[in-house]
């Protein structure tokens, strides 16, 4: 009999249960979860031995005949072996290697060293308030005459995870004789299981910050107490500081096109804000695009239109200036933050460049009235001064320049405090690698140039490096400030090295991981940078600063160049460069000299390509980016 419709079968019923049971059941096992797995881990105990017993580099095997490595001797039993700074779980297991050898020749070892030997392990384990505990564990020694080494294998247990350890051996039995000779150790391992969740990989990610005309001097966390920037120094507390890196170019493109390529202009050929890279040039973006990484660069100035430079072609993503000169951090910040947030869980470089503290500074309300403008000196200008007089808005006050450069720097910190808690708020602050550094300083009155960037000296080429490793990098470099000679060359092999990438060829750069990891000083005794231009050309060590003059260009009645004019300042006793040596110093002047010639022939043979597009020349001529003055 047919059941009526919209009824359901009594028979049917408990199978359709089961199926719905099996399905929800398959649904439940195929939801992703963290696999657990159980290894085991081990630590090497030799490390951890502080006193007890000597150490024999060379232990020979006395058969063999070769070295068999660091070994720990025991002239008779009861000598103590004892360990500190331990990091050992409750329960583990002891592993090493035993070896007896007697002063006479192994087939001369008296009886009782030969055979099954009995033997205890004594144990005393301390907690880290003072707790101890011992135990004792038989073991027997098979010993022969040859001497061979037989592996053992202990398990120990404790109430408490021991920070500190001694360890003896006893022959059993009150009555048994000592070991005579010597009772040798060798590999001396702490074994346990562990349970370990395989997480999904932590996605690699790389945020580059450049700040245009950014002297380090300025910076809170560099030691100037007068200026507002506690997100970068936030950021420098978590970061590895250091103290002493050097631009190699006072221009905008020729500096960053270093930072992305770590090489020199002579080298890539962009020497000014009028040459596009060659296609040639391998760049970091290249590098880790290569290595499965989305790159995308974030820029704030017109140099970096794609009509005026090639970098565009270098992202997968580029968002240029799409204003004429130059658009505030918070229109980066308006591309840049919705982008961190679509790609959380990609992998990604980001170069973030930031250009507001750039001349004309004029910085918006409140930082336009945050610092005060008086006590500085008043500029008296002729009317023909050259250089930043373009960018000049009526005021001949020193302090009134200075006060607005200070207020720029407090709007672009907030701004890049903005980009640090978004990263926070997507959970990725941690695990990001973020680098903060200039192209360049300013001069603000130093060697007769105003707000301004047209040499080579310290207050131009000496900008700030933080680098922020991710956690992944197992880098603890919280605080720490590093100095000696560093170069902006040095930030690409050391991001490959954060990320074990391989290094790629013709880098100038050296990675500074290794600096990082010891908190040591570089031993590197010189830097070098190039003018616009080819106009100077400069040398710095540790305590010189050498500056040669390549053409005769007049970009300042106060500051012209004049080919083959040498300066050497003695930074030690002159820290300000006021007094040039040049004059009376010939013979150190001369080796300077000739070592900055023999580098400027020095090329790696990259060719650039001119900007041929005329009309774009002419409209960073009107803001006074001539090829004969200064440019950014």
């Amino acid at each position: 009999m047919q059941a009526p419709r919209g009824s359901h079968s009594v028979s049917s019923h408990p199978i359709r249960v089961w199926i719905g049971l099996i399905f929800l059941i398959l649904a439940g096992c195929a939801k992703e979860k963290p696999a657990i797995v159980r290894t085991e881990e081990f630590v090497n105990l030799m490390p951890h031995v502080s006193e007890g017993v000597g150490k024999h580099p060379k232990l020979r095997e006395p058969l063999m005949g070769t070295v068999i490595g660091d070994a720990l001797l025991i002239r008779k039993t009861r000598e103590f072996i004892k360990l500190q700074d331990l990091k050992l779980p409750r329960k583990f297991s002891l592993h090493g290697s035993l070896a007896i050898t007697t002063p006479a020749p192994a087939q001369h070892a008296p009886a009782f060293l030969l055979g099954k030997v009995p033997l205890v392990l004594h144990a005393n384990a301390f907690s880290s308030q003072g707790k101890s505990h011992s135990a004792e564990v038989p073991l027997v020694f098979e010993a022969t005459k040859e001497g061979s080494w037989m592996p053992f294998k202990l398990q120990l247990s404790f109430p408490f995870q021991p920070k500190a350890m001694t360890l003896w051996f006893d022959r059993k039995g009150a009555q048994s004789p000592e070991l005579e000779g010597l009772l040798s150790i060798l590999r001396l391992q702490a074994h346990w299981m562990a349970n370990h969740e395989i997480l999904p990989r932590k996605p690699r990610q790389v945020l580059l910050i450049t700040t245009d005309t950014l002297r380090k001097d300025y910076l809170g966390c560099y030691g100037n107490l007068g200026v507002k920037t506690p997100r970068l120094d936030a950021l420098a507390r978590a970061s590895a500081l250091f103290e002493d890196c050097f631009a190699v170019s006072n221009v905008t493109n020729p500096s960053h096109t270093s930072i992305l390529t770590s090489l020199y202009l002579k080298d890539h050929g962009v020497t000014d804000n009028f040459s596009r890279l060659s296609k040639e040039v391998p760049t970091l973006m290249d590098r880790l695009g290569a290595a499965g990484m989305r790159t995308a660069g974030f820029v704030s100035s017109f140099n970096f239109q794609p009509d005026k430079s090639d970098f565009n072609q270098r992202f997968d993503e580029f968002f240029p200036c799409d204003v004429y000169f130059e658009r505030r951090a918070e229109d980066v910040n308006a591309d840049l933050l919705p982008w961190l947030g679509k790609h959380a869980n990609d992998d990604w470089f980001v170069w973030a460049h930031y250009f507001d503290v750039h001349m004309p500074y004029k910085p918006p309300a409140p930082y336009d009235r945050m610092f005060d403008e008086e006590g500085e000196e008043e500029i008296e200008l002729p009317l023909d001064y050259g250089g930043s007089l373009r960018w000049f808005s009526g005021s001949n006050s020193l302090g009134h320049y200075k006060a607005q450069y200070k207020g720029e720097l407090a709007y672009l910190d907030d701004q890049l405090g903005r980009v640090f808690d978004r990263l926070k708020e997507l959970q990725r602050f941690d695990d990001v690698t973020i680098v903060v550094t200039s192209d360049h300083g300013e001069s603000l009155g130093e060697h007769g140039i105003y707000c301004d960037h047209a040499s080579l000296h310290d207050v131009v080429t000496r900008v700030p490096l933080l680098i922020k490793p991710a956690s992944s990098a197992e880098l603890d470099v919280a605080g720490r400030k590093l100095g000696g000679l560093v170069s902006s060359l040095d930030i690409y092999p050391t991001l490959l090295d954060i990320l074990d990438l391989a290094p790629t060829e013709f880098m100038r750069g050296e990675s500074l991981r290794k600096m990082m990891e010891t908190g040591g000083s570089s031993a590197r005794q010189r830097v070098f940078a190039e003018h616009d231009l080819n106009q100077q050309s400069s040398l710095r060590t540790p305590r010189y600063r050498f500056l040669r003059d390549n053409v005769d260009l007049e970009v300042y009645p106060e500051f012209a160049f004049e080919a083959e004019r040498m300066s050497l300042f003695d930074l030690a006793i002159d820290p300000r460069a006021d007094r040039n040596l040049a004059p009376t110093e010939a013979e150190q002047t001369e080796a300077f000299r000739r070592e900055l010639e023999q580098f400027l022939e020095e090329r790696k043979g990259f060719q650039s390509q001119a900007v041929e597009n005329e009309d774009q020349i002419q409209g960073m001529e009107s803001l006074g980016y001539t090829k004969g003055a200064s440019d950014n």
